[in-house]
């Protein structure tokens, strides 16, 4: 997996956007489980999620490769603000949208 909150560095290039959800999902194609750890939005839209969900469990069933998709959330932080989680190894980073 790529854990992008918890590896730093990808914490950065998330924040400068150049970590976005799809190029987790296609990197996990290669080399990884799935998306983990990502930050999401309280009030991300629903419809997105779905679709980005639906879209890993259709890729792990085409390529017969267990995906998973970890989202993490302080549960009060929404798009654009900064995802406070107080865990030293987990960087907080101001949440773009999916």
């Amino acid at each position: 997996m790529f854990p992008c909150v918890e590896d730093f560095s990808l914490a950065e290039a998330y924040e400068e956007n150049e970590f976005s959800i799809e190029r987790n999902i296609f990197l996990s194609l290669h080399s990884g489980l799935g998306i983990d750890v990502y930050p999401i939005g309280i009030n991300e839209k629903k419809e997105r999620v779905i679709e980005l969900l639906s879209l890993v469990k259709g890729l792990s069933e085409k390529y017969d490769k267990p995906l998973a998709a970890r989202f993490v959330s302080d549960g009060k932080a929404k798009l654009e603000r900064k995802l406070i989680l107080k865990i030293r190894y987990l960087k907080d980073v101001v949440i773009n949208p999916l």
